[in-house]
């Protein structure tokens, strides 16, 4: 009975770690992916302004 009271805590704490692991990768991602169009489009309005002189 001991034994499974130490595991449960331990447990949780995995979990919460696993989950703000989860969210912190998302919030990368997503800003990888922002910066990732906002150079695209920087570049296709370059483009766009050397096709259109």
């Amino acid at each position: 009975m001991k034994h499974r009271q130490q595991m449960a805590p331990s447990f949780f704490l995995n979990a919460n770690f696993k989950q703000d692991n989860l969210i912190f990768s998302v919030k990368i991602l997503k800003g990888c992916f922002n910066k990732i169009i906002v150079f695209w489009l920087h570049l296709a309005r370059i483009r766009f302004d050397a096709s259109f002189p």
